[in-house]
């Protein structure tokens, strides 16, 4: 198993590094578009179970947002940085 790791990782990682970008920008909008359902949410004519389950629809897809970020954009910062920063900022 543990030899198998190097090989999952040199197929893995570069599909992860070449789509990083488009799976966080869909993460993004999904999260901002329960964001921006939950703000029009009139949440004093809500049911607790309603706001309950927002809390539940909320963590989760944070939760997947920053697995997004965690997971493609900073995977490719640290590998590249002078893609994000200018050459005299470094």
């Amino acid at each position: 198993m543990v030899l198998a790791m190097p090989r999952l990782i040199a197929n893995t990682l570069p599909r992860l590094l070449r789509t990083s970008q488009p799976r966080w920008q869909a993460s993004r909008s999904r999260y901002a578009e329960l964001v921006n359902r939950w703000q029009t949410t009139d949440l004093t004519t809500a049911s607790a179970e309603y706001l309950l389950n927002g809390v539940c629809d909320i963590t989760a897809e944070a939760a997947q947002y920053y697995l997004s970020i965690q997971g493609g954009i900073l995977i490719n910062l640290y590998e590249y940085p002078s893609l994000f920063y200018p050459f005299d900022s470094i």
